[in-house]
């Protein structure tokens, strides 16, 4: 999961500095065309712009692509029936923490409606003691 958020990442950012050099491109051909531009000028910048614009989809391409990938793998960690299975998805590579949370709940509508608060505990800090205390020994 967290290979395909970097590729998605990486797409995403790939894909907004070549929107970028597409829309200079189209700038200079609009300045060549006000400007009077010869047809050889503006089949070379033509030309120039084709490239980016064809990178251009195929980026798009490959972010949809990725995107429905990670909407795959989130919709298979959703539907796991058995707590492991969201856990044996996870990439061995990358730390999990988890923290202590605190629920708090409450009826309302007539007791029709649960809301549910959550409220994370604040995370300890405890130093190692290396010395056994009177009490464990």
């Amino acid at each position: 999961m967290t290979r395909q958020c970097a590729t998605i990442s990486d797409l995403a950012t790939q894909r907004y500095a070549n929107s970028t050099r597409v829309v200079k491109l189209k700038a200079q051909r609009q300045q060549l065309e006000c400007t009077g531009a010869t047809a050889a000028q503006l089949a070379k910048i033509n030309s120039q712009l084709a490239k980016p614009r064809e990178k251009q989809t195929s980026l798009t391409r490959q972010l949809c692509t990725a995107n429905d990938g990670l909407a795959s793998l989130r919709d298979r960690m959703a539907v796991a029936k058995e707590p492991e299975q969201p856990v044996a998805m996870l990439d061995g590579n990358v730390p999990v923490l988890l923290l202590l949370i605190r629920l708090e709940t409450r009826f309302f509508n007539s007791d029709t409606e649960l809301r549910i608060r959550i409220y994370p505990d604040p995370a300890y800090l405890n130093g190692h003691e290396p010395e056994l205390t009177d009490a464990e020994l």
